[in-house]
């Protein structure tokens, strides 16, 4: 399950990246969304928070955006997995952050990587470590 708090459409890319991720990795089968039935389960939640400054959008928008402005997003991805009986085997919370550009010389440019693109694989790529670290410390072994 991925929770993501004021993030729109992007919410669903991100659900279906971190599906894709625990799929590919080979160490589960089969991988269902929801509660399913299997010997673990994985509870992802994903918060982002987005930052700009203030001063530097209106600058950017009085003079059609010459001069650049930042946004900032901050992703924070908290993984639980838990056995059938509900035990916690594992937690982990891992970040990874996006820093956006607008300016007048980027346009030409910026249909080739939109922020909810780059997020997205963030989100991918903060799964796959996460992963890792569970897979590294034995949290993905089931007893017999």
């Amino acid at each position: 399950m991925v929770v993501a708090d004021g993030v729109g459409p992007v919410f669903e890319r991100w659900r279906d990246a971190v599906v894709q991720v625990y799929r590919e990795s080979g160490l589960f089968s089969p991988v269902t969304l929801g509660l399913g039935g299997g010997e673990l389960r994985a509870d992802v939640d994903v918060r982002a928070t987005r930052e700009t400054s203030q001063l530097l959008t209106m600058l950017s928008a009085t003079t059609a955006a010459i001069i650049p402005n930042v946004m900032t997003t901050d992703l924070v991805m908290t993984t639980t997995i838990s056995d059938v009986s509900g035990a916690v085997r594992f937690r982990d919370e891992v970040r990874g952050r996006c820093r956006t550009w607008l300016q007048l010389f980027l346009l030409p440019v910026m249909p080739f990587a939109s922020e909810d693109e780059v997020t997205t694989e963030i989100v991918a790529d903060l799964t796959r470590h996460t992963l890792l670290n569970a897979h590294t410390r034995g949290a993905l072994v089931v007893d017999p």
